[in-house]
């Protein structure tokens, strides 16, 4: 079982999301679908609302936009929040811990040896 459905069975076991089927012309895909759209775009809106607003931000939540950054999802987090929250996520990057630096640049060497790896 791939890592996507193991995330996927463990997200529907805790009543997070909810499967959901759409049929294409020769096949069907199955999605997944929020089950409180609330708590799906609270943290997104947070923390795109904080980084624009240059509102101190906890730095746990950082790391994990570090960690979005280098696996090119920062973007799908701070979508609408514009320049200034980018410039300010950049901001807080450069005080985090050495090792978070090296936590990052490392998962971005894994993503960019599997797409490499993939031609």
């Amino acid at each position: 079982m791939e890592a996507y459905e193991r995330v996927a069975r463990r997200l529907v076991a805790a009543n997070h999301v909810k499967p959901r089927e759409r049929r294409r012309i020769l096949r069907r895909c199955m999605y997944y679908e929020p089950t409180d759209v609330n708590d799906y775009i609270w943290p997104r809106a947070r923390l795109a609302t904080g980084l624009s607003q240059r509102r101190s931000v906890d730095m746990c939540d950082v790391h994990l936009l570090g960690i979005a950054d280098a696996t090119g999802l920062l973007g799908n987090v701070l979508d609408w929040a514009g320049q200034a929250a980018h410039a300010y996520f950049v901001h807080l990057m450069a005080q985090t811990h050495p090792d978070v630096h090296a936590l990052v640049q490392e998962t971005r060497a894994v993503i960019g040896a599997k797409v490499m790896g993939r031609r």
